[in-house]
């Protein structure tokens, strides 16, 4: 506790520190092991990949599809024979923003 003096008036204050945890910081880590300290070194580290991380893997066809969909554009842009179609292009916006 502390005291508080503003304009000739006293008032008692509890001060508690920031972010105070229970926690001890020059206490020495204890071993993760319960076994001992001689478990050490013994565990090695294993890596497991689940299936659906496997098939996302294997992604890298649609990836060489988009790529050359998008050469395809450019190729078409620069050869001045790309063009699109603005009604489609409204109503998909009209249909996005009406769905919202």
């Amino acid at each position: 506790m502390s005291l508080c003096r503003q304009e000739g008036v006293v008032e008692q204050m509890k001060v508690q520190g920031v972010n105070s945890f229970q926690m001890n910081p020059y206490r020495q880590s204890q071993p993760i092991s319960a076994k001992g300290e001689g478990d050490f070194g013994k565990v090695k580290d294993r890596i497991v990949i689940s299936n659906e991380a496997k098939l996302l893997q294997d992604v890298s066809g649609f990836e060489k599809e988009r790529a050359d969909r998008i050469a395809q554009i450019i190729e078409q842009v620069q050869n001045g024979e790309y063009h699109l179609d603005i009604q489609t292009i409204a109503n998909s916006m009209y249909q996005f923003y009406r769905g919202r």
